[in-house]
């Protein structure tokens, strides 16, 4: 059988087999700050290459719409407005900024789409990292606080109700591009299909071949190989954890991943796969988890609409595992030990 390793930076892997189909096709492309891969299987070469287009240029699109580092995106200029009143926004980004809030109340607030104001504090952005003192965490947290984004649905307006405040949206926006991405794959006419983008991925008609479905590994966070394989019919799923980035600064080492409640950084567990009906919904639940406390996340994770969620902890000697809601078909392979 032949396989395809794509092992993105957020550590998922997509295990694909053979095509079912008479065609499939797929490309590549840099969006989003990272590589979009896009795969397509159709009745014929020619409508599984327009389905791989359309899914690329989809995310080209969105990527004008949410770009946090694009001065001239619609959300950096919404973020220049909304503070003076409402602002009126294109559908697509209304709807994005909805799901946040949505996504930010569902977690309690440790997915918090206002946090950028924290964050740039501690100057890992620009290459200098710094640890802020109390008074100065103080302040920037008076400009955070989900609640303060008011929308007006009839109006699609978007307003700021705090000084400073300012919308990030890279805890969901990928999520949600690559949702878009899959979705346009289908109107142009792919029996079945996947998205992926730096480890969030969406993917809709059961897999490569008849029967099957997609086949995703997480990978181990520590070391080469795979930690668990699950398959994925249909949805999107991402991953979230603070192995990804380190930094150091007046002798402490943080992590990129922060608590918009206390406005400091946290180390949280080895890495959260989220399986959801969406990718924007996995994308924020995985940012969420990777900063809320164990016990929490537990309480939060039961309800029956919650996501599937893996959440590797590392013990003294080796990773652990906590499994919460639906894996199909999902293998540990390893431990950790």
């Amino acid at each position: 059988m032949k396989r395809d390793f794509i092992i993105p930076a957020a550590l998922l892997v997509i295990l694909a087999s053979c095509g079912r189909g008479p065609a499939e096709y797929r490309a590549e492309r840099q969006a989003m700050g990272t590589v979009v891969l896009a795969r397509a299987v159709a009745a014929d070469e020619e409508t599984a290459r327009r389905a791989v287009e359309a899914a690329l240029e989809a995310v080209a699109r969105d990527e004008k719409v949410a770009s946090s580092w694009d001065p001239q995106s619609e959300l950096s200029r919404l973020n220049r407005a909304a503070a003076e009143g409402p602002t009126e926004v294109s559908p697509e980004l209304f709807e994005l900024v909805r799901l946040a809030r949505e996504a930010a109340a569902a977690t309690a607030g440790c997915f918090d789409p206002t946090v950028a104001p924290v964050v740039e504090l501690y100057g890992i952005k620009g290459g200098a990292p710094r640890w802020p003192g109390d008074d100065e965490v103080a302040a920037a947290m008076e400009k955070v606080g989900y609640d303060g984004v008011l929308l007006v649905e009839g109006e699609r307006t978007v307003a700021f109700a705090r000084p400073g405040m300012v919308l990030d949206l890279s805890g969901i926006a990928k999520g949600w591009a690559v949702d878009r991405a899959a979705a346009a794959m289908a109107e142009a006419g792919a029996m079945a299909g996947i998205v992926e983008a730096g480890g969030d991925l969406a993917c809709f008609g059961g897999g490569p071949r008849a029967g099957e479905e997609w086949r995703v590994g997480v990978k181990h966070p520590d070391r080469d190989g795979l930690y668990a394989t699950f398959g994925l019919a249909s949805g999107g799923c991402a991953t979230s954890g603070g192995y990804a980035q380190r930094f150091e600064a007046d002798g402490r080492k943080f992590s990129h991943l922060f608590d918009p409640r206390t406005g400091r950084p946290v180390d949280g567990p080895a890495g959260v796969t989220v399986v959801a009906q969406t990718c924007a919904e996995a994308d924020a639940w995985a940012t969420a988890l990777a900063v809320m406390p164990a016990a929490e996340a537990g309480r939060l994770l039961k309800p029956a609409s919650a996501p599937g969620c893996l959440i590797l902890r590392r013990s003294e000697t080796a990773l652990k595992h906590d499994v919460y809601g639906i894996f199909p078909n999902m293998k540990i392979i390893t431990d950790g030990s």
